[in-house]
């Protein structure tokens, strides 16, 4: 009442002095945001369910992927001219986020803050490198190690004489030039089959890609059961 009264009895232009001066004291102090400026800091930021979630892979994961590729992606760009080059974590977290999240190169150069170029630069060079490197990491089990999958499988399931669990996907391709109805399956787009095998523990030991879309998945197994000799009763869907 008594800071009405006052404001009463001044002038107009003491009352604004007067508000303005009161609202500052009774204003509460604004709290500090952290500022953001890249995306590679919104990524740093990420819980262990958000990063698995954008990148479908552990950040422990990840971060032994740079460690495997640093070597081999240092020594195809130390002879390269122009700029310099993009660190390798970067460039990992760039071709994940295509493989996981298929967003046009345009979206994922304005995300990362890079050209389109270097983008699609940084995928293809690290996939050239994991095709290259595959062999050394996706291996059919010797006879020891088949052994091991199949105790691993009697262990976790009950299931008797297991050597791997089999599934396959079809994944998009561009219309190709020759036979191209070859390659429509059954939901009507152009695809290729691409199959992969896993042993206990969730390990591929075995990936075969090659067959055009309209093949049907039960003809594809057949086949690599006769290239690997394999006899074991394989863990597989009903449609095969």
């Amino acid at each position: 009442m008594a800071i009405i009264s006052a404001l009463n009895d001044s002038d107009s232009e003491d009352d604004v002095l007067v508000l303005k001066m009161l609202s500052n004291v009774l204003k509460p102090p604004r709290r500090k945001r952290n500022c953001i400026t890249t995306f590679m800091q919104t990524i740093s930021m990420y819980r262990p369910d958000e990063f698995r979630s954008h990148f479908r892979m552990y950040r422990e994961t990840f971060h032994g992927i740079v460690e495997l590729l640093a070597p081999k992606i240092v020594n195809v760009e130390q002879f390269g001219p122009g700029r310099p080059h993009i660190n390798v974590e970067k460039q990992v977290l760039v071709f994940l986020w295509f493989m996981a999240n298929q967003e046009v190169f345009r979206s994922i150069a304005d995300r990362f803050d890079l050209s389109k170029s270097t983008c699609w630069d940084s995928v293809h060079k690290i996939a050239s490198i994991l095709c290259q490197i595959s062999k050394d990491h996706i291996v059919w089990p010797t006879k020891r190690q088949l052994n091991e999958t199949i105790q691993g499988f009697q262990l976790r399931g009950n299931f008797p004489g297991v050597v791997g669990a089999i599934d396959g996907c079809h994944f998009r391709i561009s219309t190709p030039v020759f036979e191209h109805t070859s390659y429509i399956n059954r939901n009507k787009y152009h695809s290729l089959h691409l199959q992969g095998v896993c042993n206990s523990k969730y390990l591929f030991i075995d990936c075969f890609v090659g067959y055009p879309g309209s093949v049907h998945d039960a003809r594809v197994t057949p086949q690599f059961c006769k290239w690997f000799n394999v006899k074991p009763v394989f863990l597989k869907q009903c449609i095969y």
